[in-house]
Parts: structure tokens; C-alpha cells; sequence
């Protein structure tokens, strides 16, 4: 990954979009639709001015052609690394996500702060309707804002893919209203966070690569002897504190299961288990669950601290289930993210 300084002064740009975003999954009303919908009415004719369509994306502009290209182009590669690492299974034809790519940071901000982001956010993912994620590119070089692009973009192809089927379904047609979202808090960053890192090589991009300031965070907090918990990372629920500390953690969580020797298959292992033990959690909680507003608001409510106890006990019975405790895996855990070379 680029380790230059304008990605990395935006690690806790980050951490304020995505605690935002996480609100709007689990509490998106009238209020926040319709500031949102009505930024969006009057953006929206400036920016389809220019318009691109890949087989999974479709991109719109108001910078022109020679904007919109290279995010489509990116996204489109991305996607096929975040549904190999999400473990979806999309042959069937799919609605197309949207991008909105910005040359005006006006038109940006109009928007941004229609869902409350403050001024420094350069990009984030909407999940009101209509989804879509949302990035300026103005004075900024398409380099500094990949990291975002691919962070935010794997948030909404989990929001549209990592759904737990099995909810009673009430008056709504979202699916992304009716069914709450399959990922803990924890796994949604981490994988975020692990997509940040790659690069485009000769037009392809690369994945897998260590995560540079996520890494020498992890790092520093464990020599210098930082408190903190794993375990408390992996049961961390939605709406609950994530600060940057716990983004590296999550990060370092991800990036062992799927690169540290004898465990290359854990991460993969980990989120399959853990929608099969989901989907069987669902329905009781649904049965017994009133459907609250438009959008389930008394099902997500219930859900969060499901979803978070849920993370933990199918961590330990997939990765620590060989009679070890989470605080000997964390130990060596910790041992293993001090040997990782950037």
C-alpha cells in the first residue's frame, strides 16, 4: 500500500465516516432519508452528465470521462477480491452499485453533509437510498484516494451481499431493510481495512499487501505495552466505540487469519462458519422480535448484541478450536503481528 501522508492523516477521517455510516445501517429514518434524497435531487442532473457502466458498477461524473474511467475500472477489479474474500457467490446477474465521483467539491459537501460527514471526508458509502458510494476527486491524485475508494466500496458490497436471510419481513421491499447485516463490526472494518492496501501493478490489482500505518500502529501498541483486547475487538457490537487502536486491531485480526503460516484458510473457514451459525440464530430472534418503523428498527436493535456474542463463541470454536484460550491465541497472535515485515 502507499504509505504517503495524505493516507495516512486520513486513518481517523476513517474511523469518524465509518461510526457514522454504522448508524445510518441501524437507525436510517425519515430525517436522514430525506436531507439525503433531497441533496441528492438536485446533484444528481450535474452529475450524470457522465455516465459508465461495467458488468458489477455503474459511475457517474460531473468531471468527465477521463475521471470516471480509472474508479470504474478499479472497482470493477475490486469487486472480484471482495467477493473471493467475502465468499460470495454472485453468477447470477445482480443489480448494478452506484459511484458518484465528484470534480466539485461543492456538490461533494452538499451531499457529505446532508448525512452529517464532516469536512475533511473525501469519500464514504451511503447505505439510504439511493446507496452508493461517494468520492471526490478533485485536486485530490487518484493514488491518495484509492485507499478510500476500496475501504468504503468494500462496505457497500458487504451492505448489498452479507445480509442473514430469515427475518419476518413486514411491509418492506429492501432486502437491506428486511434482513440485518451477516458481518460483526469487527470482520466489516478489518476487511475494509485489509482492502485499503491494494495496488494496481501494471493495470492489475494486488492484494494481501500489509497494511503499513495499520501495521506500525498494531505494532507500537504492542511493544510499547498499549491495553487492549482482542477479544473485546471481536466482540465489539455495532454503535458501540471503535477507535483507530481497534481499526488496527481488527486489521491485524484479518490480515493473520488469512496470511500466517498454517493458517491461510481461517479466514474463509471463519466467515462461512459463521453464516451457517447466523442463519440459525436469526429466526428465533426474528419470531420473537416486533418489527419496529419502516425498516425493522426493534429487529436491528436485537440483532447487535447477537451478531457481536455471535462473532466471538464462532472465533473459538473455528480458530481457537483446538483446546487453546483466546488468551493464548491472542499472545501469539501478538508475536506473530510483530514479525510481519511491511
Amino acid at each position: 500500500m502507499s504509505a504517503s501522508s495524505p493516507y495516512s492523516g486520513r486513518l481517523a477521517e476513517l474511523a469518524v465516516s465509518f461510526a457514522l455510516i454504522l448508524f445510518l445501517v441501524s437507525c436510517a429514518g425519515p430525517s436522514w432519508d430525506g436531507r439525503y434524497r433531497e441533496a441528492m435531487d438536485r446533484v444528481i442532473p450535474d452529475m450524470q452528465r457522465c455516465s459508465l457502466r461495467t458488468p458489477r458498477y455503474v459511475a457517474y461524473s460531473d468531471a468527465g470521462q477521463t475521471r470516471v474511467v480509472p474508479v470504474a475500472d478499479l472497482m470493477e477489479q475490486a469487486a472480484d477480491a471482495y467477493d473471493r474474500l467475502l465468499g460470495i457467490d454472485t453468477s447470477e446477474e445482480e443489480k448494478k452499485s452506484t459511484i458518484y465521483v465528484y470534480g466539485t467539491w461543492k456538490r461533494f459537501a452538499l451531499v457529505a453533509e446532508s448525512l452529517g460527514f464532516p469536512p475533511s471526508v473525501r469519500a464514504f458509502y451511503s447505505p439510504v437510498a439511493p446507496a452508493a458510494v461517494h468520492v471526490l476527486l478533485d485536486e485530490t491524485t487518484f493514488d491518495n484516494i484509492t485507499p478510500l475508494l476500496l475501504h468504503e466500496g468494500l462496505h457497500q458490497r458487504a451492505d448489498l451481499h452479507c445480509r442473514v436471510s430469515g427475518a419476518r419481513t413486514g411491509n418492506n421491499s429492501s432486502p437491506a431493510e428486511r434482513n440485518p447485516i451477516g458481518l460483526p463490526l469487527w470482520l466489516n472494518e478489518g476487511l475494509a481495512t485489509y482492502m485499503e492496501s491494494a495496488r494496481l501493478v501494471n493495470g492489475r490489482l494486488v492484494t494481501g499487501i500489509p497494511n503499513l500505518p495499520r501495521l506500525r500502529e498494531l505494532q507500537n501498541m504492542i511493544r510499547n505495552n498499549y491495553r487492549f483486547s482482542a477479544t473485546g475487538v471481536l466482540s465489539r457490537s455495532y454503535g458501540e466505540p471503535f477507535s483507530s487502536g481497534d481499526y488496527a486491531v481488527a486489521w491485524g485480526i484479518v490480515y493473520d487469519l488469512a496470511h500466517a503460516a498454517g493458517r491461510d484458510t481461517f479466514l474463509d473457514k471463519y466467515i462461512a462458519t459463521l453464516k451457517t451459525d447466523l442463519s440459525a440464530a436469526l429466526p428465533e430472534l426474528s419470531a420473537n422480535t416486533p418489527i419496529g418503523g419502516s425498516n425493522n428498527g426493534g429487529l436491528f436493535e436485537a440483532w447487535n448484541p447477537v451478531l457481536a456474542e455471535q462473532s466471538l463463541k464462532t472465533f473459538q470454536k473455528v480458530v481457537t478450536g483446538d483446546g487453546r484460550s483466546m488468551f493464548d491465541w491472542e499472545r501469539d497472535w501478538r508475536r506473530r503481528m510483530l514479525d510481519v515485515v511491511p
